[in-house]
């Protein structure tokens, strides 16, 4: 029986020995996760986003290089100051002449193609990686941001520097509502759809057209003297449809949007465009 009970005790010493055993490992594993994080270096990112609201182009480049690494492209390095893509990304031009965009979505290997932004015009690009700019003027104003575009006026109000990554919010400048113009013609020669821009260095931009001929017809988009196109043929009841949202027909400067016809034929639709 005494031998039994000190078996019993000699389990239980050695059952208790080994559990505080264990329980001193598990508290040497955490002590060393812990330190892993050195003390001072914990950055909460959840809320950091990207913008660059005062840039302009460095270097001209008048057309595309059709190389993402020439030095003539403009870089927003969005993944290395953010150590993420960003959702949604803004580009601004404050300018008065063209910026050209492309965009990478992973890595610097694979880039889009070109895209333009107008003067004064706003796009969004999404899961972006990097961008690179370029334009055909030196010191073009643009910005880039994460901060939607959610008010009037033309200033960008922000908190820190002109660069990187920040916690306040934005206020861009919002486009509006394009203008609508009627398409209402049925003489053969030049039409004039919208005139020209009276403000000197102002244009057409043509964001949405659409028009029906309601018989056979020729028709060419011109700005002012300047074809557009080629002649266009339409058979009756026919026309087209086009979508410039995020790449509109642009007439040159000081220059009316017209229609040309090549007979006395009904032509009806609409137009939606700013001018800028």
């Amino acid at each position: 029986m005494v031998d039994r009970m000190k078996e019993a005790d000699e389990l239980f010493i050695k059952e208790r020995e080994e559990f505080f055993k264990q329980a001193q490992n598990s508290q040497q594993k955490r002590s060393r996760s812990e330190k892993a994080i050195p003390e001072g270096n914990i950055e909460t990112r959840k809320f950091k986003n990207y913008y660059d609201n005062n840039s302009t182009i460095t270097l001209a480049q008048a057309t595309n290089p059709n190389d993402p690494d020439v030095n003539t492209y403009n870089r927003e390095r969005i993944f290395v100051s953010v150590e993420r893509n960003a959702e949604q990304v803004i580009v601004s031009n404050d300018g008065t002449d063209t910026l050209f965009v492309i965009v990478s979505h992973g890595g610097e290997m694979q880039w889009s193609r070109e895209r333009p932004v107008y003067p004064g015009e706003n796009k969004i690009y999404y899961n972006v990686y990097e961008l690179r700019l370029r334009s055909p003027t030196a010191s073009l104003p643009y910005r880039v941001s994460e901060y939607p575009i959610c008010c009037t006026g033309n200033s960008l109000t922000s908190s820190g520097t002109s660069s990187g990554t920040m916690f306040a919010g934005s206020v861009f400048a919002a486009r509006g509502n394009p203008t609508r113009a009627v398409i209402n013609i049925n003489t053969s020669g030049d039409n004039t759809i919208i005139a020209a821009p009276a403000t000197s260095g102002q244009r057409i931009r043509i964001v949405n057209l659409f028009f029906i001929a309601a018989s056979a017809v020729g028709v060419i988009l011109k700005s002012g003297a300047n074809n557009l196109t080629g002649v266009m043929s339409f058979a009756g009841n026919s026309g087209m449809g086009f979508n410039g949202d995020f790449n509109p027909l642009q007439m040159n400067a000081n220059q009316a949007f017209i229609i040309n016809l090549n007979g006395n034929i009904q032509v009806s639709g609409f137009v939606l465009y700013y001018t800028e």
